[in-house]
């Protein structure tokens, strides 16, 4: 599982909502917006180098336009501060980036977007479609996830605001058992098929 990375987007949700004392379970490295912006990413899409610069200034632009104070501080990665609604600036973003990039670079990188989110997004309306969860699976993940959510809330406001390798050792163990129980909800015929659903090995960093 590509747990580094979920760790490290863990600690970046962590960041932008302590004030709300919110920890999104889906983590944020997962999203397509997200990974377009890495370069490892942006090599196996093969997009050009002005198409690559039009992702930095859309993402920046974007998310001032939200309220956020935005630092690049390379390999796709940001910090941030202030702002509104992060959840909105993702989408809001996304539906810039999109225009940006070809359909078949979309298709490869919602792939990339399956094998590093692993299990976290079989709950996406995509997949969830492609993999044909019933109304009982989807009932099981959506329990999964809001008593991970709950934990991760709980630890955040245990933690007096401070972030340090003791509570991200702690949310690594709550995404661990998540990734697990999730992977349990699908049949043997749906775990195939969300195999298929990734498609190629992604090549770059999982961290």
């Amino acid at each position: 599982m590509k747990l580094k990375h979920i760790i490290f987007c863990a600690l970046c949700a962590l960041i932008v909502s302590l004030s709300t004392a919110q920890v999104m379970v889906t983590a944020a490295g997962a999203q397509p917006g997200a990974l377009l912006l890495r370069q490892d990413v942006q090599d196996d899409l093969k997009l050009s180098k002005e198409v690559r610069q039009k992702l930095q200034t859309a993402y920046s632009d974007t998310f001032r336009e939200h309220g956020f104070e935005v630092e690049d501080q390379g390999q796709g990665r940001h910090s941030m501060r202030g702002g509104g609604n992060i959840k909105k600036a993702h989408e809001d973003f996304e539906g810039r980036a999109f225009k940006l990039i070809t359909a078949a670079q979309k298709k490869r990188l919602f792939e990339i977007v399956y094998q590093i989110g692993s299990y976290s997004v079989i709950d996406r309306e995509e997949v969830s479609k492609a993999l044909k969860l019933t109304d009982t699976q989807l009932t099981k993940i959506k329990t999964l996830k809001s008593k991970a959510q709950q934990e991760q809330n709980e630890l955040v406001s245990g933690s007096g605001g401070r972030i340090d390798s003791g509570l991200i050792e702690d949310i690594k163990k709550i995404q661990q058992r998540l990734t697990t129980e999730l992977s349990k909800v699908l049949t043997q015929a749906q775990d195939a098929e969300f195999k298929q659903l990734q498609g190629k090995p992604f090549k770059g960093s999982k961290s």
